[in-house]
């Protein structure tokens, strides 16, 4: 729900709690959340974003806004095609354009897995300097292309401050009820590229359709959900499915549900390349509490997230 904030709307990313995950018992449970046992099996070495597990239901989506390009986790995977259809003519098209439809194509894919688990997350793909790059209540500053390089980071604003977004790179905006997520992949001397990322309600346990970590240009941007047990539980098992292009280290951070900027624990897994489960037993008292899960993958490689189940 949006909300009136200095005379601007803001719409905090919402986050769904099971009833019994309420009241005077929940803040208890945070103080005594533990990971514990965080063990990597490989399934397959092969890579193939045509084939899925048995315990995922569906695959990888295409973009609503270029339904012809196949589906694809890296933007870069799209170039060839973009170029050769919508050629540079100096005037009307230009390089930086299609950089940003490869981009657009990606994350728009990656919007469209993520909201079909019944949650929320929106994207756009311009030249912050102009025409401008705007998602409802953030934006990348309005400035030539070479004073984000002098800086060396592009700057977003948004309702609850500010996160910088590196010149060829990327950056993370963690608020205490906000996620968002920007890069700028190709910075020129007036133009340059912006992405942003906000998840506006998150998804919600068990998710067994696969998403994908969207990468502009190689620069990989996280996801964020809420990993919650069936029921109240001492102990709650998780069981998460991987397919990955090459070996990579993922880093997993565990977050207050309240509080997004709140870290209640932090770990990194190593994934082999293709298909593998990661599984971990997650302990607290009176009951283990439903957390957002934050998982980053590095750059330059590409990620899906095949399913994510917790038992009970």
């Amino acid at each position: 729900m949006a909300e009136d904030l200095a005379g601007r709307r803001f719409y905090p990313t919402q986050v769904r709690r099971p009833a019994w995950a309420t009241g005077l018992s929940f803040r208890p449970t945070l103080r005594g959340f533990s990971v514990q046992n965080l063990t990597v099996k490989s399934i397959s070495p092969e890579f193939s974003l045509d084939k899925i597990p048995e315990r995922t239901r569906v695959n990888l989506m295409r973009s609503k806004t270029f339904p012809r390009l196949p589906p694809a986790l890296d933007s870069r995977e799209y170039m060839r095609q973009i170029e050769a259809e919508y050629p540079t003519d100096g005037r009307e098209i230009v390089g930086w354009m299609q950089l940003s439809a490869a981009d657009n194509a990606i994350l728009d894919a990656r919007c469209e897995e993520y909201n079909r688990l019944g949650s929320q997350l929106v994207s756009t793909s311009n030249d912050p300097y102009i025409p401008g790059t705007v998602i409802e209540d953030i934006n990348l500053r309005s400035e030539k292309g070479s004073a984000v390089s002098t800086r060396g980071y592009g700057i977003a604003d948004t309702p609850r401050g500010s996160f910088r977004v590196g010149a060829g790179g990327k950056g993370d905006g963690i608020f205490r009820d906000l996620l968002a997520w920007g890069s700028a992949p190709w910075v020129g001397s007036s133009q340059w590229t912006g992405n942003l990322l906000k998840w506006k309600s998150l998804a919600n346990t068990p998710i067994t359709s696969a998403v994908g970590f969207p990468s502009t240009s190689g620069l990989s941007a996280p996801q964020h959900v809420v990993l919650q047990s069936t029921r109240p539980a001492l102990r709650v098992a998780v069981e998460q499915g991987f397919t990955v292009n090459a070996a990579q280290r993922v880093m997993l951070t565990w977050r207050d549900p309240s509080d997004f900027t709140r870290v209640l624990g932090q770990d990194w897994v190593d994934l082999p390349a293709g298909t593998s489960q990661l599984s971990y037993n997650v302990i607290s008292f009176p009951y283990v509490p439903p957390v957002v899960y934050h998982m980053q993958p590095p750059d330059q490689v590409q990620t899906r997230m095949d399913y994510l189940t917790t038992s009970p």
